[in-house]
């Protein structure tokens, strides 16, 4: 093989490997900024929740008004509220969005199609978080079992 062609052969494989890490640093940021902005979703949620319904678990007034927010009526304790919001299904990050457009979210008829929504979308709350506030872990639903 003439050295001639052996250096074009170099000169390529080099430029081909260069291409290769920009594309691979390119792809490393954009997950990074990906993961950036749903872990700043995320904290958007816990806030407005926050600032909506408050942490009291006690609080009666903030189980009726998450009842009405979810298309349900309100009932007359935390525990009709609560065994009430049980059998609603419906994705975090959707009921905030239609919250901010004073409207409701689409309530979901089984768990099964909240969960294979929620993974098709890329729409899970991370279950740390929503430990944090009373109200959210309600809503929750197992994301990794399928009965």
């Amino acid at each position: 093989m003439p050295a001639r062609f052996r250096a074009q052969m170099r000169a390529t494989h080099k430029r081909l490997e260069g291409e290769k890490v920009q594309r691979d640093e390119a792809k490393k940021e954009q997950r990074e900024k990906q993961q950036a902005e749903k872990k700043q979703r995320c904290t958007d949620v816990v806030e407005y929740f926050d600032a909506t319904y408050g942490r009291d678990a006690t609080n009666l007034s903030m189980w009726r008004k998450l009842c009405e927010h979810v298309g349900i009526s309100p009932e007359d304790s935390v525990s009709e509220c609560t065994k009430a919001l049980k059998k609603i299904f419906i994705n975090i990050f959707d009921l905030v969005e239609a919250r901010k457009e004073d409207s409701i979210a689409h309530v979901f008829p089984t768990k099964d199609e909240l969960r294979d929504y929620s993974w098709e979308h890329d729409k899970i709350f991370p279950l740390k978080k929503a430990k944090k506030n009373p109200i959210l872990k309600m809503l929750l639903i197992d994301m990794f079992l399928k009965l």
